[in-house]
């Protein structure tokens, strides 16, 4: 069995209709988005959503909602944690992490949506050219972070820095990106739930960490990103 101990990953934005806008993004994009460690060893998804949830443009830290209430919003179990969906992708509302980051984000701030291999409804499926713009422009243009779930596998290049040679599943979060050159924004920003006492690697990963653009994409594909739209 896979282990899921939870990130929060992710600030993007991508158009309803397509995956390339016409704006150029920054060439570096870092901000405050605050790591919180998860409360239990599977609370990474509220952690993650906690992480989101408090950062909020113009308006720093909002919605200081507890871990433990957004565990329970999100359908989060002992010891499956918080899963991408529920049941069987069949609609929106399936997506728990969805439902609750739209029910507590700002007023006026753009909706959530599953952003996951296959489709839902009109929603694309994930590629790598997708992630990448996705990143792109929501760090850059809206400053709202993305809940992201994905696997950090034993070895390969979907394998999260310091992480145990498992199979373990997590949410994370993306505080931004650098070195934009030729539409890569090839170097993303994260801030990892799993820095925290209750997590048994915790010691052997940093709070806040880099990894490559392609490194993003293949752990996120194991699940998806819980990206805006632009409103």
């Amino acid at each position: 069995m896979k282990k899921r101990i939870g990130v929060l990953l992710l600030v993007f934005i991508l158009s309803v209709t397509g995956n390339i806008l016409s704006a150029s993004p920054a060439s570096n994009i870092l901000f405050n988005v605050v790591q919180r460690p998860q409360q239990t060893s599977y609370y990474c998804g509220p952690a993650a959503a906690q992480s989101v949830l408090q950062w909020s443009p113009g308006t720093g830290e909002t919605n200081l909602t507890v871990q433990n209430l957004l565990a329970s919003e999100l359908s989060t179990v002992n010891p499956g944690g918080t899963g991408w969906y529920q049941i069987d992708r069949s609609t929106l509302s399936d997506y728990r992490m969805r439902v609750v980051l739209n029910a507590r984000k700002p007023t006026g701030a753009p909706s959530y949506y599953p952003y996951t291999f296959g489709s839902l409804g009109s929603r694309p499926a994930l590629t790598q050219d997708g992630v990448r713009w996705s990143i792109l422009y929501t760090v850059g243009d809206n400053s709202r972070a993305i809940a992201a779930d994905g696997i950090s596998t034993a070895t390969g290049n979907a394998h999260l820095p310091g992480y145990p040679v498992s199979s373990i599943a997590h949410w994370i979060v993306v505080k931004g990106y650098t070195n934009y050159a030729n539409s890569s924004g090839d170097t993303i920003c994260i801030a990892d739930p799993a820095k925290s006492p209750y997590v048994s690697f915790s010691p052997s990963i940093a709070a806040v960490y880099y990894i490559s653009l392609n490194k993003a994409y293949n752990f996120s594909s194991a699940f998806g990103l819980m990206q805006n739209t632009v409103p």
